[in-house]
């Protein structure tokens, strides 16, 4: 039935999440064995777990957000264009599933740019990821046709302009940001704070203190990438007040849990 096809396509984009940490694992040269257990281990997260088991869309999003490291990791590798295209095609899909993830684009865009300013001047591959990061975004074309047939759910009514506008733009949830000010952003630390006390044993909170020294040590502009990540990830999950924010850490959890594979 649908309910147990929804939960299935959870696990089963939990899955592959997991598989792609395994190849970010192998972009930052840990050997076979480690890599794996990096994605184990940020397979069995409390959190993220929790997500693969439930019709949700947060595990569907952790694959996005760790295909487009991926691809950022392995163009800062190589520099072959290929995979700046793949990045904005990624980026443009992700956003017709949780625009949220959009607060992380300029962390890889800086990161990108800082690490070859020289793209600036590239205008014929700027137009080129401009277009590949539009094309998926025609989805939304979906939704007010799908509105128009006047189906049993239509979530937003998006059968006309604005409608759909605020739709895409999630409109109805800009209000929940700093909703009840430093009041609520200090009970949402206090979430933080409890549910990362669940994802991992104590052992392996110390091996990613461990893994952020060695970064610091073999290459400071990983560590900076995956810093700004966390502290992205953290100031939008802070601020959106929310009864059930924890899935919103997941990108700090699985941040988390490459630094305990370094």
């Amino acid at each position: 039935n649908m309910a147990m096809r929804m939960n299935l396509l959870s696990a089963f984009f939990a899955a592959l999440t997991s598989v792609m940490i395994f190849l970010i694992g192998r972009v930052l040269f840990l050997n076979r064995f480690t890599a794996t257990a990096t994605s184990l281990i940020a397979a069995f997260s409390f959190t993220f777990w929790s997500q693969a088991v439930v019709a949700e869309v947060y595990t569907l999003a952790a694959l996005f957000f760790c295909s487009m490291i991926f691809l950022t990791l392995q163009w800062l590798r190589d520099q072959q264009e290929r995979w700046l295209l793949l990045l904005a095609l990624t980026a443009g899909l992700s956003l017709t599933h949780h625009v949220i993830i959009g607060v992380f684009f300029p962390v890889f865009v800086l990161f990108i740019l800082l690490n070859k300013p020289s793209l600036l001047k590239n205008w014929k591959l700027i137009s080129r990821i401009v277009l590949l990061f539009l094309l998926p975004l025609l989805l939304y074309l979906y939704l007010p046709i799908r509105s128009a047939t006047n189906p049993v759910n239509d979530w937003g009514n998006p059968n006309t302009l604005s409608k759909m506008v605020d739709h895409v733009s999630a409109k109805q949830f800009g209000s929940l940001f700093f909703k009840y000010g430093m009041d609520g952003v200090r009970f949402q630390w206090h979430v933080f704070s409890d549910a990362l006390k669940n994802q991992f044993p104590l052992i392996l909170l110390i091996f990613g203190v461990i893994g952020v020294i060695a970064c610091w040590k073999r290459e400071k502009k990983i560590l900076f990438f995956f810093l700004a990540l966390l502290l992205v990830g953290m100031g939008y999950a802070s601020a959106y007040y929310i009864t059930d924010i924890e899935p919103h850490f997941t990108y700090i959890f699985l941040s988390l849990a490459l630094f305990m594979g370094l």
